[in-house]
Order: C-alpha cells, then structure tokens, then sequence
C-alpha cells in the first residue's frame, strides 16, 4: 500500500513539475482595467466567458505578487476554428490609443494567429496581434488606428465586451497566458480623430480614412510620441480635456457638430494639424483658406515637398511624395504663410502650396504617404514639436 502511495504522489509532482508556470511578468508603468487581478478562478471565469467549445480561463499566481490569466487552447480531438473569450465590460475607450497586456507562450506552433475584439452597440472593431518574444512576455498593444470595423459599432465610448483568440493552426493542445490589461495614451496631449462618421454617408470612403489614420498614428509611434486615437463619433469635450494638438489624417464630409467641436477647442488655446481637404467651418479659425482639388498633370507632377528655410525648426529641406493629387490650401493675409512648395520629379516648383501654416493649425494639401519615411519622421517631429516644443527635448527622430 506504501508503495502505491509513493507511487501516486510521484505522479502527482511530474504533471505539477510537467505544467511549468512562467516566470512574473515586468511590472506595468500604465494604469490597469479594474479588476486589476481575481481572487480565484471563480471570479476569472464569471468576467471572461468562453466561447462554445473554448475552455474556461484559469488565475494562475506567479510570485513577487503577480498574477496572469491561463488561456487553454484544446485543439487535439477537437473542430473548434479557436479558443476565445470574451472580458465582459462597460469601458470608454473614446480618448486613449489602444489596450496594452503583456502574452506569454511557451508553444505558439498550434495557433496560427491572434486577434482581438471589441464589441460596441451593434458592430465590433477587430485587429491582430502577434507574440514578439516566444521565450519571455511580450508587451502588446492593439491600437485603435489598426483595427477594421464590422457592423455598425456605437462608438469606443461604449466598449461592452474585448474578445481574445487564439486561432487553429495545427490539431495540438496549447496555453497562453496574459496579464497586466490596460489603457495606453488616455493622457496623451496628442490626439488623432479617425474619421469615423463618413461610414453612413460617404462608405466609399471609410477605408480610406483608416489607412491614412494608420499611416499618422505609425509614424507618430514610430517617434515614440505618446498619442490618442479618438472617433469624430465620440468626441467630447471632456474627452479633449487635456489634449494640446489634434491631428485631423483624412477627414472627408465632416459633420457640423464634429467641426463645432473642433472650433470650441481650437478656442480655448488648442491646436491642430491637419491633411488634404480643410473642412470649410474651420477656416477662419485657422486663417486659412480651401482651394480647388488639383489632380496631377503627369505622374511625378508633384513629386516632393521643398520647405523654406527656417520655416519651421527642423524640417528637412526637401521631404518626398509622389501624390497624384492635391486640394489646395491658400493663406490669408496677416494670418497663414506657405512654409513648403511642391516640386515636380524634375526639382521644379510647380507653384503648389504643399503645407501652409498659422498660428494654430499647420495643413499639408494631401494625405500622408509611406514614401521617403526618415524624412517623414523627421517632418512630422518638426510639426508637432512647432506646437508642442516638449517633443523636441524628449524624443528626435530615427534615422
């Protein structure tokens, strides 16, 4: 009988020994969604929710007080496309960037990818995410700019549920486990509206907006700027409180009320950039002008930006963009200067405007392209540090 025992026991510390925990995560430096962590798997399991066939979410202690999530993936035996959970919530996600978590998996060979949800009103915004470190924790983040919408969501003010998938990639059982969930750059002073609203009026135009979102918000972390991304569905001013420079990316057909917004805020001290078409009830604000639409003549017809000396510090001299098209911004005297022209492909000036700028707003008359991207870094630093001089002391641009 002894033996048995023994022989029990012995079984028991191999499978414990067999599930090797992974080792604490870093500790967070940003704020964490409430609950912060869970008591025990009873209280995991009733705010995450699996989805058919997934099975439930485990609190799992890892020392130095830290704790994680473990995520079970059962593919072997199994027709599940994945395992996924649903965070059951109430969160304004309205002025911040994104979510931030950290993914530990020790075997991520049986999922084929990760992606992440979030349910709001009738309609959901999607995105992916991938491990970085397949020995350690990866630090995520699943930003706004990035994510596709489906249906038609209410809003990042009204976030009822984040989902996280693991999908099939091979018929074998895995884990994941995640921590530390939370908001990146709800105190940002940086904030980009993502054009949202054009989806019910103008949807041919609503991929269009998220790629030129992206592009912004890409280089902007590319300089490690700290940044929101906030809808033109969800702007308030209690959601700009504390923001100092808004960054309009692409924003076709404005609504009246989004631009009175704008103006309340441009009022009250703040300031903005902003990119191809200048909505028309804010151009006295800004002490600028719209103009024509211009399509190119030839391809290389505008080719690149050449900026005035000392125009603005820091800007390169010649910055470039092959854009086929352009919608004129015209200064108004006492009020705007022309600080870059557009150079054909040949180095002539082509008398286009490229960036004209006042005392509160700088507006190029395109969109912004991924070409010549040092260069574009560095632009982009100068403009901002224009209105946020803070930016040059803590961040320069990466070659």
């Amino acid at each position: 009988m002894r033996s048995l025992v023994f022989l029990f026991a012995a079984f028991v510390c191999l499978n414990v020994a067999a599930e090797e925990l992974p080792p604490a995560p870093p500790k967070p430096d940003y704020p964490l969604l409430e609950p912060a962590t869970y008591p025990n798997d009873a209280a995991a399991q009733a705010a995450w929710k699996p989805m058919s066939g997934s099975a439930p979410v485990a609190v799992v202690s890892l020392g130095e007080g830290r704790q994680a999530l473990k995520m079970p993936c059962s593919f072997k035996g199994t027709k599940i496309e994945r395992a996924s959970w649903d965070l059951m919530t109430n969160l304004d996600m309205a002025a911040c960037q994104g979510i931030q978590f950290k993914l530990f998996c020790r075997d991520a060979a049986p999922v084929s990818h990760f992606s992440i949800y979030f349910q709001s009103g009738a309609g959901w915004y999607g995105g992916s995410f991938a491990q970085k470190d397949p020995t350690g924790w990866s630090a995520i983040t699943a930003e706004k700019s990035a994510t596709r919408t489906e249906g038609t969501p209410a809003g990042w003010g009204k976030i009822q549920a984040i989902r996280i998938s693991a999908w099939r990639g091979a018929d074998t059982d895995t884990e994941f486990y995640i921590a530390d969930l939370g908001l990146v750059g709800a105190d940002a002073p940086i904030a980009i509206i993502r054009g949202e609203s054009v989806a019910k009026d103008r949807p041919e135009e609503a991929q269009s907006v998220g790629t030129y979102t992206e592009a912004v918000a890409q280089v902007l972390k590319d300089l490690d700027l700290p940044f929101a991304v906030v809808s033109d569905l969800d702007i308030t001013a209690e959601r700009l409180k504390g923001k100092k420079l808004l960054i309009l990316p692409h924003n076709p057909g404005m609504p009246d009320d989004v631009a009175d917004k704008l103006l309340a805020f441009l009022n009250g001290g703040g300031k903005l950039i902003g990119f191809y078409g200048l909505p028309g009830k804010l151009r006295a604000a800004v002490g600028i002008e719209g103009g024509r639409h211009v399509a190119q003549g030839r391809p290389g017809h505008f080719a690149a930006m050449h900026f005035s000396p000392d125009a603005i510090k820091g800007t390169p001299e010649k910055v470039g963009q092959r854009s086929w098209n352009i919608s004129e911004a015209r200064t108004v005297e006492g009020k705007s200067r022309v600080v870059a022209e557009w150079l054909d492909d040949a180095g002539n000036f082509t008398g286009n405007a490229a960036i004209v700028a006042s005392d509160n707003c700088i507006w190029m008359t395109h969109v912004l392209l991924a070409d010549d991207p040092a260069n574009k870094r560095r632009m982009m630093l100068a403009l901002v540090g224009h209105f946020l001089p803070e930016c040059w002391s803590a961040r320069r641009a990466r070659p």
